[in-house]
């Protein structure tokens, strides 16, 4: 049996849901108990195989004194992003197989799963360490670093 074009609408449909369903949104923080000097900067980063290689250089080269923090999240710009890279691969997989209705719908599903594995982003802030009143992290208190806390049971 092959499929009909109003078998294709219904297809496409579920294939968008499908693509938009793993474009929740989520958010790392990262901090480094530095003081920041109170400016927020905002970049995107590319990647490519579902996020494993990176495809431009990381944000924060300018801190000459390091960061202070660095959120990465997956902003509504990266879901409109990715949508539109679903929407090419759906596209260009259609155009791949045009004429032959059994192999478009499996063209069209192909495509708009293979570009955006091969394509992604995601949004970085951060913010400078302020280098005037530079701290040590909050993990390691350099004038007591060999003492451990008393404690009394009072």
């Amino acid at each position: 049996m092959t499929p009909t074009r109003s078998f294709l609408a219904p297809l496409a449909a579920l294939h968008l849901v499908a693509a938009l369903l793993p474009a929740g949104c989520y958010r790392t923080t990262v901090r480094t108990g530095r003081a920041g000097d109170g400016a927020t900067h905002s970049g995107r980063q590319w990647f490519t195989l579902a996020g494993l290689v990176p495809l431009s250089d990381p944000d924060g080269r300018e801190c000459a004194g390091g960061l202070a923090r660095a959120d990465s999240k997956y902003s509504f710009t990266d879901v409109l992003i990715n949508f539109g890279l679903f929407t090419a691969g759906y596209l260009g997989g259609s155009l791949a197989c045009r004429g032959d209705d059994s192999d478009e719908a499996a063209c069209s599903a192909a495509g708009s799963a293979l570009v955006p594995f091969l394509l992604g982003s995601r949004t970085v802030e951060y913010e400078c360490a302020d280098q005037r009143g530079a701290t040590a992290p909050r993990w390691r208190n350099q004038a007591s670093a060999s003492v451990a806390p008393a404690w009394s049971p009072r």
